[in-house]
């Protein structure tokens, strides 16, 4: 038997030994070990346990349908219980579905990444002013995102139904939320889903779905089936029957319990492919809203009031012609262009018309835009000039021939108001991986949603202004 002062020394020797070799290698390499001079933060963040992050945005949700006992939400519910949830996440200004998702990716507001619309506003010959949407990611902002971070750091990216994504680059698997969209699913996961039956070559490019719920239900199918087959280090996903069925028939009404209902499933699914693919515990899952919704009695419809003044000429069917200053609706707020026509005090004319219209709350100008972190004109072409932010009850419409004030036909909600309204407050709860337990915040902001994601995925967003929630991270 080998005596106890004999193992000692035999340890005392291998240590010895053990030490050396380090204070070699340390020297060899200035200082450093070889895998931290060579390993970027995403190789680390492997290293460390395989960290992967889920951001899942339900369209259209306020902040008080977390905790809405009317509502069965118990996937929802189970994460915040054991995560962190808020009593709102403040949005940015305009609350529009694009400009707030890039908001939740960017961690900017729309002053600094541009979008202020679900597509954007352009200037026609000069005589009047249109709406587009069918358009690259490049096209409507360059602002970093935090997939292009975790894209440059080795991670493997995707996203799913996310608005502002056509043609990403930085995404490795995309099917975006924009017009003809079909064509623009990148071709490998569009031909998986063509094989499972999912999509189909002969369906409507913008919209190859059977309904809303169809939809939801064909996202969550691709998401899962990326989850299970090539495991994305980061993925955004976006469902959005809930904000349809709001549209339609408002909040706090059957119909949107059920589609808040059929939402809460979809996560649930998303949950059971994370444990299918055995990443469940290595994941960080945040489920997050871009805007709330105020109910909608009136639309007001500002060029007929312009129209009335020789400001703008109409077509037969309402649409504005050509213009000297024009109204572009974007839902509860508006942009007021002056064009190339424009003569001067006309403008000024404008404001004064509509400074004192029923159903616009404010009239407010370059010169407070900085309060709303709007951009100013002449820094982006797409922002007004003017800019309306409708009463509470009321939308805005583009028509330029007709009534002024429209009475809505039944139930109806909208967004893209100032994020003034508390109604337009949103929901945010985190969960998993490198979240804390068991608490609570008073509100978040938006923009703080990127920074976090890309700090939990071992990576730093200097080009966001929102800060890394701290507080929540284990």
């Amino acid at each position: 038997m080998i005596s106890d002062s004999k193992i000692r020394d035999r340890r005392l020797y291998a240590a010895t030994l053990y030490f050396l070799a380090a204070f070699v290698l340390t020297a060899c390499s200035g200082g450093q070990s070889t895998s931290s001079q060579s390993e970027s933060p995403a190789e680390r963040k492997r290293a460390n346990g395989d960290q992967h992050v889920v951001i899942i945005s339900i369209d259209g949700v306020p902040a008080d349908y977390l905790w809405n006992e009317e509502i069965p939400l118990p996937t929802i519910r189970g994460l915040a219980e054991n995560g962190v949830w808020a009593d709102a996440m403040i949005p940015s200004n305009p609350t529009k579905t694009w400009a707030m998702h890039t908001t939740l990716a960017t961690g900017v507001h729309p002053g600094k990444h541009r979008v202020l619309t679900n597509g954007m506003f352009t200037q026609v010959n000069g005589r009047r002013f249109v709406y587009k949407n069918d358009l690259d990611r490049d096209q409507l902002t360059t602002q970093p995102t935090v997939y292009d971070h975790a894209h440059e750091a080795g991670l493997r990216t995707a996203g799913i139904n996310w608005p502002v994504t056509r043609n990403a680059s930085t995404l490795d698997d995309n099917f975006p939320d924009s017009p003809n969209t079909l064509p623009n699913i990148t071709p490998q996961l569009k031909a998986e889903l063509t094989g499972q039956g999912l999509l189909s070559d002969s369906a409507n490019a913008d919209y190859p779905f059977a309904s809303p719920a169809d939809a939801d239900y064909t996202w969550t199918s691709s998401a899962t089936h990326l989850i299970e087959n090539r495991t994305p280090d980061l993925l955004l996903f976006h469902l959005l029957n809930v904000d349809t069925i709001h549209h339609r028939h408002e909040t706090s009404s059957w119909p949107a319990y059920t589609a808040m209902s059929h939402a809460d499933t979809q996560v649930h699914r998303i949950l059971d492919a994370l444990e299918s693919a055995g990443i469940r515990d290595q994941t960080a899952i945040f489920v997050v809203s871009d805007h709330g919704m105020v109910h909608h009695d009136m639309t007001v419809r500002p060029n007929v009031l312009l129209r009335e003044e020789g400001l703008l000429k109409a077509n037969a069917d309402s649409t504005v012609d050509q213009a000297r200053v024009q109204v572009m609706d974007n839902g509860g707020s508006a942009m007021v262009f002056a064009t190339e026509q424009a003569r001067a005090g006309d403008l000024e004319q404008a404001r004064s018309i509509l400074e004192d219209a029923e159903g616009i709350a404010r009239v407010v100008g370059p010169e407070s835009y900085d309060e709303y972190s709007l951009p100013m004109p002449e820094e982006e072409p797409r922002m007004g000039d003017l800019f309306l932010d409708a009463a509470p009850g009321y939308a805005f419409g583009s028509a330029a021939k007709g009534n002024y004030l429209v009475s809505v036909d039944g139930p109806s909600a909208k967004h893209g108001h100032s994020n003034r309204l508390s109604d337009l407050n949103t929901l945010f709860v985190a969960s998993g991986s490198g979240i804390r337990s068991n608490d609570t915040l008073d509100t978040v902001d938006m923009r703080s949603v990127a920074p976090t994601a890309a700090r939990l995925l071992g990576l730093e967003m200097e080009s966001a202004d929102g800060e890394v929630l701290e507080s929540i991270l284990q």
